[in-house]
């Protein structure tokens, strides 16, 4: 243990000399059989087996590196992770030494400069800095909590109402099932799903599906269309996983969280990954009951998501009334009238409540109250760096 303590903290603060030896060998996706071989040796051999369930394959072995929470592979094109791999355990999710307020997103020092993520990418980009590792997990230390705060290794630009939502709905099973089986493994990661659009092709008349996301800053960070989430445990000597995959987009209506499952082949199909180590015939959501409930600060991200998603000025006022009459807007959740100002612009109009409801008070000076909260709150000390 204290030998993957120590390695593991040399890969958070980046001594590429470490990591080098450590992964030299592995950074190739397209590996000779007796190099893979030889490389699958070291990672079983390595503090990486400590985030993936014993004797299984990694994924991929592009970019990999170990981090004091995590393993992840990290994509140099996109900037983001093709996945990450976390062991969730009671004694783990037990530990609060970590401090969510006293940690920031950073760009890694062992990353090569041109290929890093930077916060000044994601800011006003309309996209938050979503976790993959969810930082609500890793608490034991502030260094695993720093750790998923890291911007190539565990961060993917995520839609703001999904992320605070369903992707929320999807951790806070894993963390449950920890609390019943004493400790899961779960895999994250980004996709790229193409779908039909007959508008946009590359060619005339193309029946050909596309592929159509943003790219964020000058630091070119893809943006995901879809996320997925693993879940693998034993119990009573039987392995058990479910896979999730959440649309990355507001998600107007609460689902049940069974209607995002997929098996583990369809999403070897389009990750190109080998999720062999996470597959079982047995499903995690036939041992337990996988659905949970929205709770009210999931219901806020999901209005935040309806006014995120209007249109014009009548849908617009549709979605500011309903928040209102939730009790969202003057609350404590600011970005919602932040989305209400950006939307506003978007549209525009001069961001003022009487603006918004010229002949409706009571909905003008909840407007009035909430702007007045969002313009109270200080510049983030990582917005821009």
């Amino acid at each position: 243990m204290a030998i993957y303590t120590n390695i593991s903290r040399i890969g958070l603060v980046g001594s590429g000399a470490v990591l080098g030896l450590l992964l030299g060998s592995i950074r190739s996706p397209d590996l000779p059989g007796d190099e893979k071989k030889r490389s699958q040796q070291i990672v079983q051999e390595s503090p990486f087996s400590a985030h993936y369930p014993p004797d299984a394959k990694l994924p991929s072995y592009e970019n990999v590196f170990v981090r004091e929470a995590y393993t992840c592979s990290i994509n140099y094109r996109t900037r983001v992770p093709n996945w990450v791999a976390e062991h969730l355990t009671r004694s783990l999710l037990d530990q609060k030494n970590g401090d969510r307020k006293i940690a920031s997103f950073k760009s890694e020092d062992d990353i090569p400069d041109v290929f890093r993520a930077r916060n000044k990418d994601y800011w006003d980009s309309g996209w938050s800095r979503g976790h993959l590792a969810a930082a609500g997990s890793h608490r034991a230390t502030q260094e695993a909590q720093n750790s998923t705060f890291l911007l190539n290794s565990n961060i993917v630009p995520q839609d703001m109402s999904m992320n605070g939502c369903d992707w929320n709905r999807v951790e806070v099973l894993a963390r449950d099932l920890v609390k019943e089986f004493d400790d899961v493994f779960v895999l994250s990661g980004p996709l790229w799903i193409p779908e039909q659009h007959s508008s946009v092709s590359q060619r005339p008349f193309s029946k050909n599906k596309v592929l159509i996301y943003e790219v964020l800053g000058e630091g070119m960070v893809h943006v995901p269309t879809h996320l997925f989430k693993i879940l693998f445990l034993r119990h009573a000597a039987v392995t058990y996983s479910v896979a999730f995959v959440v649309p990355n987009k507001p998600i107007m209506e609460e689902k049940p969280l069974d209607s995002y499952q997929r098996s583990l082949e369809e999403l070897e199909r389009v990750t190109g990954l080998d999720l062999s180590g996470f597959k079982s015939s047995h499903s995690v959501c036939a041992l337990v009951q996988c659905n949970r409930k929205e709770n009210r600060r999931m219901r806020g991200w999901r209005l935040y998501g309806f006014i995120d998603d209007t249109r014009n000025l009548e849908e617009l006022r549709s979605a500011v009334r309903t928040a209102i009459d939730e009790g969202f807007v003057d609350g404590d959740n600011f970005l919602i009238p932040k989305v209400i100002i950006d939307r506003m612009i978007d549209l525009k109009l001069s961001p003022e409540p009487q603006v918004l409801f010229p002949n409706e008070e009571r909905y003008s000076a909840a407007v009035e109250r909430g702007f007045q909260n969002f313009r109270k709150r200080p510049l983030p000390s990582d917005a821009i760096s």
